[in-house]
């Protein structure tokens, strides 16, 4: 992945179908709304959720929240999800035991060392 790129929190929230900076949840008996839903969901804590919102994801991170949410990272950032894909299989690899890696009409294959 390129150093630098982040993921955004507002279209995994658009994804879970929660509206940030909406208020409400505070008081007792409200249905909790925007990062107070996603806690739940995602299991995370607000103040894990307000540095994702501020500051984006890691491709881990949008990873295991993606996964939190029943999806997969592709279906909620397209074009980031294969800027990280595509960067992987750019980046320099080292042969390990005789096996070097290639890549052949965009499919990554081993190449076995005679």
């Amino acid at each position: 992945m390129k150093p630098g790129v982040r993921f955004p929190l507002e279209p995994l929230a658009d994804y879970l179908g929660f509206e940030l900076g909406v208020m409400g949840g505070q008081k007792p008996g409200d249905p909790p709304v925007g990062l107070t839903a996603m806690t739940g969901v995602l299991g995370l804590s607000s103040t894990t959720l307000k540095r994702y919102r501020n500051h984006g994801m890691t491709e881990e991170q949008a990873d295991r929240c993606a996964c939190r949410a029943g999806a997969h990272p592709a279906w909620i950032w397209p074009r980031l999800w294969r800027q990280s894909i595509h960067a992987s299989l750019t980046a320099p690899v080292v042969p390990l035991g005789g096996l070097a890696p290639a890549v052949d009409r965009g499919r990554l294959v081993l190449v076995v060392a005679a």
